[in-house]
C-alpha cells in the first residue's frame, strides 16, 4: 500500500499501444487502494479510425472525493503537428476535485499547459484554469507547466532554444521572470 496521500498525473495513457493498451491511471489506484479521477486531453489513433487511447490528466488520492471537474483550458495557436502521433485530436484541459484529509477540505488540482507555444498562451492557460479554480481554502496544485521560457513551435524556434539552452542556462532552471503563468499563481 502507498503511503502517498495524492498523485498527480499528467499525460497519463488510457488503452495506448505504448503501455500495452492498459488503463493506467485506473490501475495504479487499483494497486494503491486510492480513488481517482481521469479526464483525457487527447485521443490518439491513425486517420479515419474511432478514437480509443487516450493521453489526459489524473489525480489519485487516498481519500475519496465527491466532485471531480474538468476545467478546458484555451487551445494555443495553432503548432506544429508530430511527436510520433499519427493523429492527435483534443484539446488541453486540467482537473480539479476537492476532497477531505483529517477534517480539513483541500482543493486538488492538476493542469498539463502547451509546450509548444510561447509564454502567453501558457499564461492564458493558466488564467482560464484557475478562473475554474477555487479562490478560498487550503489547495494542492500540480502538472506539467512546460515553462520552456519560449515557443517550440518551428525548427527554427527549436534552433533558437537550443542557443540559449547553451548562452543562459538559468533561464530554463529558474523560469519565473519570463513566463508570466507565475504572477496568475502568485494571485
Amino acid at each position: 500500500m502507498s503511503r502517498a496521500s495524492i498523485i498527480l498525473l499528467c499525460e497519463a495513457d488510457w488503452r495506448t499501444a505504448r503501455t500495452g493498451n492498459r488503463e493506467v491511471a485506473a490501475e495504479l489506484a487499483a494497486l494503491l487502494g486510492m480513488s481517482y479521477a481521469y479526464v483525457p486531453e487527447f485521443g490518439l489513433g491513425a486517420p479515419g479510425t474511432e478514437f480509443k487511447a487516450f493521453l489526459g490528466n489524473a489525480i489519485l488520492s487516498a481519500n475519496p472525493f465527491d466532485d471531480a471537474r474538468a476545467i478546458a483550458l484555451p487551445q494555443p495557436p495553432a503548432t506544429s503537428t508530430g511527436y510520433g502521433w499519427k493523429r492527435r485530436v483534443g484539446a488541453p484541459v486540467g482537473l480539479v476535485t476537492p476532497a477531505t484529509y483529517a477534517g480539513v477540505r483541500i482543493t486538488i488540482g492538476v493542469a498539463h499547459l502547451a509546450s509548444r507555444c510561447d509564454p502567453s498562451g501558457r499564461e492564458r492557460q493558466m488564467r482560464a484554469y484557475l478562473a475554474g479554480f477555487p479562490s478560498q481554502g487550503p489547495a494542492i496544485f500540480g502538472g506539467d507547466l512546460n515553462t520552456t521560457t519560449t515557443q517550440l513551435s518551428t525548427r527554427g524556434a527549436l534552433i533558437r532554444t537550443a542557443a540559449q539552452m547553451l548562452v543562459n542556462p538559468s533561464r530554463f532552471r529558474q523560469p519565473q521572470r519570463y513566463e508570466p503563468l507565475f504572477e496568475r499563481l502568485s494571485e
